[in-house]
């Protein structure tokens, strides 16, 4: 069962819980957005998206974490916001700690 299909399926069903700093890490790889300060030379927009992705194991060559992070809202009972979530920080391009988990 290979990672990327993990994510996809737990992003398409709406799953908000990330349980540890390894998987917060393997989702922001999968959207193309960066985990941690960018390296000198690598521009990064501001939602944490990775410009001109060359990162193994980026899906995303545009910025998904707008559009998925609307999806997500809709999917919700009464659109409830995600911004509180762990999953919310990523598409707002918030960084997390290792400590945070």
């Amino acid at each position: 069962f290979p990672e990327s299909l993990r994510i996809q399926l737990n992003l398409f069903a709406g799953q908000l819980y990330i349980s540890s700093y390894n998987e917060y890490r393997e989702i922001r790889r999968f959207l193309g957005v960066a985990s941690t300060a960018a390296p000198e030379g690598l521009a990064v927009a501001a939602d944490g998206f990775i410009v001109e992705n060359q990162q193994a194991g980026a899906q995303f060559t545009k910025k998904p974490p707008r559009v998925l992070k609307v999806f997500m809202s809709q999917i919700r009972k009464d659109g409830q916001e995600i911004d509180k979530t762990r999953l919310g920080n990523i598409l707002d391009g918030k960084l997390l700690l290792m400590a945070d988990f």
